[in-house]
């Protein structure tokens, strides 16, 4: 070697796919790069390609690092405070269809910290794999956000009356991805 000691891997919860359970942990299956995306996660072709390399990547490091101490992070979506304001350029529909979705937001600065802490856990252990799901329990829901419940002074609120039922999401997503059963979007 090279005297490398550790090494960390920011991946993505997208490599768990579109899960039957909405609920995951580091233990669940993700999916396989090398079969088609489509039964296995529900999302635009560019989503697909990003999940298809996250999930390859994390196939060759485990290969490919033995000996050294591995952290795979898998996190949500990272976004600071200004990229919340994103949903307003969403139309009204879209926003009254997604009102009842977890957003799986985690701020930029929580996810830098929690990989400095992980890093250095990880630096002081042997070697061996560890994977982490990096998200935060207390995510809003879009409705939170869009009502201005995120407990940020100033944030605006959206013109949104109310959301639609979640059923209606689900049969959307169903049929635009052609698919027979829901999956969550991102666990």
């Amino acid at each position: 070697g090279c005297g490398v000691r550790y090494f960390g891997f920011a991946s993505s919860v997208v490599v768990y796919g579109s899960p039957a359970e909405p609920e995951i942990d580091e233990r669940c299956a993700i999916i396989d790069p090398d079969r088609p995306l489509l039964g296995q996660y529900s999302a635009e072709p560019s989503m697909l390609d990003y999940a298809r390399t996250k999930a390859a990547a994390e196939r060759e490091l485990r290969r490919g690092c033995e000996g050294l101490a591995l952290d795979i992070y898998r996190p949500t979506v990272v976004r600071n405070e200004n990229e919340m304001f994103e949903i307003a350029s969403m139309g009204l529909l879209k926003q009254m269809l997604i009102w009842n979705r977890c957003s799986q937001f985690i701020l930029t600065e929580d996810f830098a910290a929690a990989v400095c802490f992980l890093m250095q856990k990880g630096l002081n252990r042997g070697s061996g794999l560890e994977v982490f799901n990096i998200a935060d329990h207390n995510a809003p829901t879009y409705s939170d956000i869009m009502r201005g419940r995120i407990g940020t002074p100033g944030f605006p609120q959206f013109g949104v009356p109310i959301g639609l039922p979640s059923a209606i999401d689900n049969l959307r997503t169903m049929v635009k991805y052609r698919r027979r059963s829901i999956g969550t979007a991102l666990g």
